[in-house]
């Protein structure tokens, strides 16, 4: 509220040059010096203050690819975490993602396919492609048609299960993700464990 009602006052001094934007911002941190936050814990001295007993080590959710694995402190993501992939354009980035869900989904994971790109029917295909191991031509086959159900239900066995969603690029914002992700937790009691943003480029600021 004090953040809002600053933005206001100095809304039409902004012009007058570096001196009112120099004083808006010394107000704004005032403001963020007194916010509160409960998960802020107190510094100690590495030498002075060290105990064995203290040691603490988060364990990371682990990938399939064990190079990126060692990459990391907890061997594995784990929450708070936003982890970006990088690359040019048609450099397996969505394939990469696509595995790493579907694989997290078969350790009994829940995810949420944030597609700006594909489409939720292209997405559920090649997440269905990966779990099947077949080309997408070979998807469409009657035969394999039929073992799509038996796989998936062995998948299921885990508890975990994946959620794409489409959402027209450069036209939504990080609110219309929540409010699906408040429906789905309404209307079903379901919530992920990750998100996959892809790609995130593609979503309005806030």
């Amino acid at each position: 509220k004090k953040t809002k009602l600053l933005l206001t006052e100095y809304a039409g001094k902004i012009n007058d040059g570096t001196q009112a934007i120099e004083n808006l911002h010394k107000e704004l941190t005032k403001i963020t010096s007194l916010s509160v936050d409960d998960n802020v814990e107190e510094g100690g001295f590495i030498i002075k203050d060290h105990k064995a007993d203290t040691w603490e080590f988060q364990e990371g959710h682990p990938t399939f690819i064990h190079g990126l694995n060692r990459m990391m402190a907890a061997r594995g993501f784990k929450s708070p975490e936003l982890h970006v992939f990088m690359g040019g354009f048609k450099r397996f980035k969505t394939g990469t993602l696509v595995c790493l869900a579907a694989e997290f989904v078969r350790d009994g994971l829940n995810g949420f396919y944030a597609d700006t790109e594909n489409g939720k029917r292209a997405m559920t295909n090649r997440i269905k492609q990966h779990y099947m191991g077949l080309t997408r031509s070979e998807l469409r086959l009657s035969e394999n048609k039929d073992k799509i159900g038996d796989v998936l239900k062995k998948v299921g066995i885990m508890r975990g299960d994946l959620m794409p969603h489409y959402f027209p690029p450069l036209t939504k914002t990080m609110d219309d993700v929540q409010f699906e992700l408040d429906r789905l937790y309404d209307e079903f009691g379901w919530k992920p464990d990750f998100i996959v943003f892809d790609d995130l480029d593609k979503f309005n600021p806030i």
